[in-house]
């Protein structure tokens, strides 16, 4: 009886063990993704729209730029010069929030969901999960 009872201690010590253990990788991982996100100023390269008709106010078009900062606030420049800002949130590894405005002059927020589906330090690839919905490559 008491070698059951050792054995299904060890067997707990072992799990709480691996838990935390994957826990602090997971943790590691949305922190590396993280500093692939600010470290340096994206330039949209590629958009597929093939759901994609009418954009937002700020239309996300090839050549325009994304900036990330450290302070998780983002800014945004198109190829018309018009410069937009707001604040990013990465919740979890795949999943990336911009909240900003909605640059009609309003004091109205909106929010913009997107699905990480590659994330380098060399290529973000971002799959738009709101309407309308489309796929950019950043580089």
């Amino acid at each position: 009886m008491k070698t059951i009872t050792k054995l299904g201690s060890l067997i707990t010590l072992f799990f709480a063990i691996f838990l935390l253990s994957s826990v602090e990788s997971k943790a590691q991982d949305i922190e590396k993704r993280k500093q692939y996100l600010i470290s340096k100023d994206w330039t949209i390269t590629e958009v597929k729209r093939e759901k994609l008709t009418k954009q937002e106010v700020y239309a996300l078009d090839e050549g325009n730029t994304l900036h990330f900062s450290i302070d998780k606030k983002f800014g945004f420049k198109n190829n018309k010069n018009e410069y937009l800002a707001g604040k990013w949130v990465m919740a979890g590894k795949k999943s990336l929030l911009l909240t900003h405005g909605k640059g009609d002059g309003s004091s109205d927020t909106a929010s913009s969901r997107f699905k990480i589906v590659k994330i380098s330090e060399t290529r973000i690839i971002l799959k738009k999960l709101d309407k309308p919905k489309g796929k950019f490559v950043l580089q």
